[in-house]
């Protein structure tokens, strides 16, 4: 419903064959082809997230390792920024939350990494070259012609995309990217409504 949302009135309006993935602790996908949602028994863009992308990886809660949530989603992160100050690396963050590490949130870390913080910079680098990872072999598999990433709240999902482009242009799948744009989502948390709203009124096709 957001996907079509973001179609019919947001970021990808009038564009037909769109991804739209949704990064917290999972990464949910949904995929719109001619505009229209793309769904089959036998495939399941939703199930992105458990993609493996690193062999022998963090292990995901679905049981399996390395998958793309894992590495890629909110909580990896966190795991990267709370990693850096442990092994020593002088950061603001640690000191913003008087040592909490579990009051961490990820738009704190994006805020940090805005202000300069090494640690934050480099979590959330290392944490979009990941989400790099995935969106290529999405891209490659699905040839969408506008990407939207999701995530709440809408700072922390732009510094994510922003980051996996900068990873993707200097990658050898860069040209993926010549006929598909990367886009942040544009109508916020009303997106389904909207979306389920538009796509009860269409018209019969």
């Amino acid at each position: 419903a957001a996907a079509f949302a973001e179609f019919a009135y947001g970021a990808a309006q009038g564009i037909p064959d769109i991804l739209y993935l949704r990064v917290g602790m999972d990464i949910d996908a949904s995929l719109l082809v001619r505009g229209k949602p793309f769904l089959s028994p036998q495939v399941s863009p939703g199930q992105a997230g458990h993609m493996v992308i690193e062999s022998g990886g963090p292990r995901c809660a679905c049981g399996d390792t390395g998958c793309w949530q894992a590495l890629a989603g909110r909580e990896a992160l966190i795991a990267r920024v709370v990693k850096g100050i442990r092994s020593g690396s002088p950061s603001a963050v640690g000191a913003s939350v008087d040592g909490q590490f579990g009051a961490i949130t990820p738009a704190l870390i994006v805020r940090m990494a805005g202000a300069g913080d090494a640690v934050a910079r480099r979590a959330l680098d290392e944490t979009g070259r990941c989400l790099a990872l995935g969106l290529a072999n999405l891209i490659a598999l699905f040839g969408p012609q506008a990407v939207i990433v999701e995530s709440q709240p809408p700072a922390v999902g732009t510094a994510l995309l922003r980051a996996a482009e900068k990873a993707l242009k200097s990658s050898p799948r860069a040209g993926l990217l010549a006929h598909c744009v990367l886009l942040s989502p544009e109508l916020g948390e009303s997106a389904p409504i909207l979306g389920a709203a538009a796509w009860a009124a269409r018209s019969p096709s």
